[in-house]
């Protein structure tokens, strides 16, 4: 049996209990946004997850002491977790699973990857993200928003690849719209480029995520229907023999078959 009450946009915090045990309750919570809470973790999370394209955004305030676990309701594990203090100014704090979960990388820096305890050393699960405690960029009490992408057949794809130093090929499954590398193992910028504003290969057009500069050229980079890949270039933005590099890559044209299949070429 079950009890429904339809609730007006501009209701308060609901609490209800239970008429024969006492202390048994709870509230309801009624947020004024597209979101909702999630108590899957050891604190609670606000959340406004779509798992069709697998991106959520999270709202969390990290605890006084300790290790803690934040909900993100992607219901996948995901690939990349990147998050800001809302309250001091520190660095936007990421999580690749192209290098793992004993380092991280700053998206608003160009350096290198560092090894860091902020992830627990643990790899984020379908439900859970594993978070460090004072010290580790996640000051007591303070607010913070997270962004946390899974990969999704299609539709994403977010991995890694060593350079070759000449031509190489990523394979991602569908044409590239829109890229985001960084070598994790250098100190140079975060490189986005997109088709709209190179709708033709070469693929020259570039912004650094990082950086305030005007957009630049070059002339190395090709998307596929398959993929994306950089052509008799040892460019140390993404290409340095030997060296690893972590990628984000989004579709031009984000469908599936029937059967589930990437739609690769138009």
């Amino acid at each position: 049996a079950y009890t429904r009450i339809t609730v007006a946009a501009s209701a308060p915090t609901l609490y209800y209990y239970c008429s024969s045990h006492s202390g048994m309750g709870g509230q309801a919570n009624t947020p004024t946004t597209n979101s909702f809470s999630n108590f899957g973790g050891t604190i609670q999370s606000n959340i406004s997850p779509n798992t069709t394209s697998g991106f959520s955004i999270v709202k969390f305030t990290t605890p006084s002491s300790g290790t803690f676990t934040v909900g993100h309701g992607l219901g996948a594990v995901p690939k990349v977790w990147l998050h800001k203090c809302l309250d001091d100014t520190d660095n936007w704090q990421m999580y690749h699973q192209g290098i793992g979960n004993t380092k991280k990388l700053m998206l608003n820096s160009t350096g290198a990857e560092g090894t860091s305890a902020i992830w627990q050393d643990t790899t984020p699960t379908n439900s859970l993200m594993y978070l460090g405690a004072a010290g580790t960029h996640l000051n007591a009490n303070d607010s913070h928003i997270a962004y946390c992408f899974a990969e999704k057949k299609g539709y994403s794809k977010i991995g890694s690849y060593v350079g070759s130093g000449s031509d190489v090929f990523i394979y991602t499954g569908f044409k590239v719209g829109w890229l985001l590398v960084k070598n994790a193992e250098n100190t140079n910028g975060w490189l986005i480029i997109d088709t709209k504003r190179s709708p033709a290969n070469p693929q020259g057009k570039y912004h650094y995520a990082n950086a305030s500069s005007a957009e630049g050229t070059v002339t190395y980079g090709e998307f596929f229907s398959n993929g994306f890949g950089w052509k008799g270039t040892g460019s140390v933005a993404v290409n340095q023999s030997g060296e690893q590099f972590v990628y984000m890559a989004f579709a031009d044209n984000p469908f599936t078959s029937s059967t589930g299949t990437a739609v690769t070429a138009r």
